[in-house]
């Protein structure tokens, strides 16, 4: 049932694409609310699941395969809470970056993904400025070709 926690965003997502997906997204949901209230899950989502994954990764290694079937709960149960650090790492980021103007906080010289973001839309935005030069570099380019 663990794993319908960390599948649920994900198929939300992929969800708005492709209707397969939303109605993986409504099992993981329904599985999701009867975790909570302490019921069994009924749509066996996480035994689909796992089920796929081990039956793809038994294609090419058999061992690694039963390894994964074996401790697929203590596995579902790192990849919930990795998924739940990197969206409080990244909220933290993203408030920083608001409150300070850089990811890591106040007084802060390490680099930051959000920064590097802006300096690329400038980039963008200023390459737009300069496509009378383009023009003319491209004509004196053909001037070039043409002699």
């Amino acid at each position: 049932m663990v794993v319908c926690i960390i599948a649920l965003p994900v198929l939300l997502i992929l969800g708005i694409f492709s209707m397969r997906y939303r109605i993986l997204a409504k099992d993981a949901f329904e599985c999701i609310f009867e975790m909570v209230t302490f019921k069994p899950c009924k749509s066996k989502l996480d035994q689909r699941i796992k089920s796929s994954i081990t039956g793809k990764t038994m294609k090419h290694y058999p061992g690694f395969a039963r390894w994964i079937f074996r401790n697929f709960e203590i596995l579902s149960w790192i990849f919930v809470i990795i998924f739940i650090a990197s969206i409080i790492f990244s909220a933290w980021g993203v408030y920083n970056y608001a409150a300070y103007g850089n990811c890591n906080g106040p007084q802060s010289i390490g680099p930051c993904i959000f920064s590097d973001i802006q300096k690329g839309v400038q980039a963008i935005e200023g390459a737009s400025n300069c496509s009378t030069d383009t023009t003319s570099t491209i004509s004196s380019i053909n001037n070039v070709n043409t002699s």
